[in-house]
């Protein structure tokens, strides 16, 4: 009994063991059963986990990228505008530059032609006035050179045998009445005073000295206020002889006819038959006068004095 109960006992312990161990691997397993589902749920949570980390972060990345896009998107075409408002702002600059400078040209254009315009004006003014200086200097120069003539060329000294053509008497109408107004103070008064160019026409006509005319005639007409002189233009006593002064000749209705016309009769009848002096006209071949010498002296003073205020007036 006893050996054979060890058996059984030992069989029996190992029963017991057994029987402890299979309920220990089924608690075991019991507990694995209940615990893989728990693993199975938590790594299933772990792996939705992930997937909705991930499905997040897609979201996010998609979010982020779609910001990043629209971003640079809005960038772009905040660029564009920018770049659209800046070439707009530069083009306009630049036309309103273009604009300006074509306007300021224009301008510039009409200063420049206005100016031109002034320029020429001044020019055509200017060739005008030194047109019109040289044409006074041309005559100064022409004056001057007459000037020069007359002092270079003419006399300023008679006696009674001086020649009585006008080659050495260059005389104008001032100087003959410069002249014809030294006597004034002399004569009281003659109607000779202001006419010096009747005697200048006289010298033209007759080829005879002017202040040969004016001595002669103011001799024999007292200055011009005889009675042959008022009545008959005669003022040169021509042909008024002492025994009949009335058959003296009529030479003129007016002072003018009077001196030229009896110029031109001297000439004719003295000067150009050979007595072309104041003592021929006494002593050759006719007789002027019968006073003779008082007449020579009388008419010779006259001239004398008349070449002295000449030659004082022009400064000699």
């Amino acid at each position: 009994m006893n050996s054979t109960s060890k058996p059984m006992r030992a069989l029996s312990s190992t029963s017991k063991g057994m029987r402890r161990m299979k309920f220990a691997l089924l608690t075991m397993l019991i507990c694995l059963i209940s615990i893989v589902p728990v693993f199975a749920l938590r790594a299933d949570s772990d792996e939705q986990k992930q997937k909705e980390e991930e499905r997040q972060n897609t979201i996010v990345q998609e979010m982020a990228d779609n910001i990043v896009t629209n971003h640079r998107e809005y960038d772009q075409r905040i660029t564009r505008i920018i770049l659209k408002d800046w070439f707009k702002y530069k083009f306009d600059a630049v036309e309103d530059s273009y604009e300006n400078y074509y306007k300021t040209m224009e301008e510039k254009n009409k200063t420049k032609s206005e100016l031109e315009k002034v320029r020429l004006e001044i020019r055509d003014k200017a060739e005008k006035d030194a047109a019109e200086v040289k044409a006074r200097e041309d005559a100064l120069a022409a004056e001057q050179a007459r000037a020069n003539e007359i002092r270079n060329n003419s006399r300023y000294s008679v006696d009674r045998y001086s020649d009585l053509s006008n080659q050495h008497a260059v005389i104008s109408v001032d100087d003959m009445n410069n002249i014809i107004s030294h006597w004034e103070k002399y004569n009281g008064g003659s109607p000779f005073n202001g006419h010096g160019d009747i005697f200048i026409q006289a010298s033209q006509a007759s080829g005879l000295d002017p202040i040969y005319i004016f001595a002669h005639a103011s001799w024999e007409s007292n200055w011009g206020k005889s009675y042959l002189a008022r009545d008959r233009g005669n003022y040169f006593g021509i042909n008024a002889v002492d025994v009949n002064p009335n058959a003296a000749h009529h030479m003129g209705s007016t002072m003018a006819d009077g001196i030229v016309n009896g110029a031109v009769w001297i000439s004719q009848h003295y000067y150009s038959e050979g007595a072309t002096n104041l003592n021929g006209m006494i002593y050759g071949h006719k007789q002027y006068a019968s006073a003779a010498d008082k007449w020579i002296n009388g008419i010779n003073s006259i001239m004398s004095e008349s070449y002295s205020v000449l030659r004082q007036s022009r400064g000699m």
